[in-house]
C-alpha cells in the first residue's frame, strides 16, 4: 500500500474518531498498525477516562455499529495510584539516554503522570520495531495499538514521544548491526556512525501531525528535549509561516528521525516535493496525529 493510500485511510479514521463520543474532549490520541480500509469506526458511548485499545486488521474485525473495518479491545482505566510510580522504575526498560533526559537533564522529573504510567506499562513491547512475522506463544499478546484520551497538560506528548524515540533508536541500532554483519568487516574497521547517519538521512522515522503551528513547535521542542542525550537524533519541523526553502534544505541535508508537521505544509511537500514523498513512501514509519494519533508500522 502506498503512503498516500495509507494517509487517506488515516484521514478517514481521524475524522471518524473526532466525530464520535470524543468530541467533548480537547485532545485524544489513537494508534493503529493497519489503516488498510477507509471504514469510519465509531467509539462506544461509555468510552470514558484513559483507554488502551487494540485495533486489529480488517480480516479479524467484528461488526460495531455497522462498521467492519476495525475492532476495539482491551479497555483500560486509569490506575488511581499510577502517579506514585517513579521514572527510576523504568531503568532497564528505557534506554539510559532517554531516562537521563527525563530524570537528570534537561528535565528533572521524578514521578510519572497517570497517562504516562498507563502507556509505559506496555514498554518495551510498543517500542520494538514491528515484525508481523514474529512468532508468539501468547494467546493474546500485549497490544501495540493504543488510543489514549486525557485532558491538556497530563503528559500525553511524552507518553507517545518516548516510545517513538525508543523505537527509532532500536531501528537504527538494528540496521547498523545488520550492515556490519553484511559487510564482513571487523567492528573497528566498519564506519558504523557514517552508515547509520546515511540511513537516518534517507529514511523518515516518526511523523507527528499537529493542527497548529504553535502546537507543532511545542511538540518539536519537547521531542528535542526528550532526545537530548540520543547521539545525533534530529527533529525536523514542517510548518507554515516559516521559510519553505529552509525546511526543504534541512530535509535534504539533515537526519529525518522525527518529523513534526502541520497538515497544510506536509500536504504541500507531499504534492510538490518528490524527495519528501518518496522518503515517506519507502519508509515503515511511526505516524502520530497529536489529537488523533495513527501509527503506521
Amino acid at each position: 500500500m502506498s503512503f498516500l493510500q495509507q494517509w487517506s485511510s488515516c484521514t478517514a479514521l481521524s475524522s471518524a474518531t473526532r466525530s464520535s463520543s470524543l468530541r467533548s474532549y480537547t485532545q485524544s490520541t489513537t494508534r493503529c498498525e493497519y489503516p488498510h480500509t477507509k471504514t469510519r469506526p465509531t467509539l462506544s458511548d461509555n468510552f470514558e477516562g484513559l483507554s488502551a485499545l487494540q485495533l486489529r486488521h480488517a480480516s479479524t474485525a467484528t461488526r460495531s455499529r455497522g462498521h467492519t473495518g476495525h475492532r476495539f479491545g482491551q479497555y483500560k482505566e486509569v490506575d488511581p495510584n499510577a502517579e506514585k510510580r517513579t521514572f527510576e522504575s523504568m531503568e532497564g526498560i528505557l534506554s539510559k539516554e532517554t531516562l537521563g533526559a527525563l530524570t537528570k537533564s534537561p528535565y528533572k522529573f521524578t514521578h510519572m503522570t497517570s497517562v504516562q504510567a498507563a502507556v509505559f506499562d506496555y514498554l518495551p513491547h510498543i517500542s520494538d520495531p514491528y515484525n508481523p512475522d514474529a512468532p508468539s506463544d501468547e494467546s493474546q499478546p500485549p497490544p501495540r495499538d493504543l488510543l489514549v484520551k486525557a485532558k491538556t497538560g497530563t503528559g500525553k506528548t511524552a507518553a507517545f514521544a518516548i516510545p517513538a524515540i525508543e523505537q527509532r533508536v532500536k531501528v537504527l541500532k538494528a540496521f547498523g548491526e545488520q550492515a556490519l554483519a553484511d559487510s564482513g568487516l571487523s567492528p573497528d574497521k566498519f564506519p558504523m556512525s557514517r552508515v547509520v547517519t546515511n540511513y537516518a538521512r534517507e529514511n523518515a522515522g516518526v511523523l507527528i501531525i499537529s493542527p497548529t503551528r504553535e502546537l507543532a513547535t511545542q511538540i518539536a521542542k519537547e521531542a528535542s528535549n526528550l532526545a537530548y542525550h540520543q547521539n545525533g537524533l534530529n527533529i525536523q519541523l514542517f510548518i507554515g509561516g516559516s521559510s519553505r526553502h529552509q525546511q526543504m534544505r534541512d530535509w535534504m541535508t539533515k537526519r529525518r528521525d522525527i518529523v513534526v508537521a502541520t497538515p497544510g505544509r506536509l500536504r504541500d511537500f507531499l504534492m510538490s516535493e518528490s524527495a519528501v514523498k518518496n522518503a515517506f513512501k519507502k519508509t515503515s514509519l511511526v505516524c502520530n496525529l497529536s489529537r488523533t494519533l495513527i501509527v503506521i508500522s
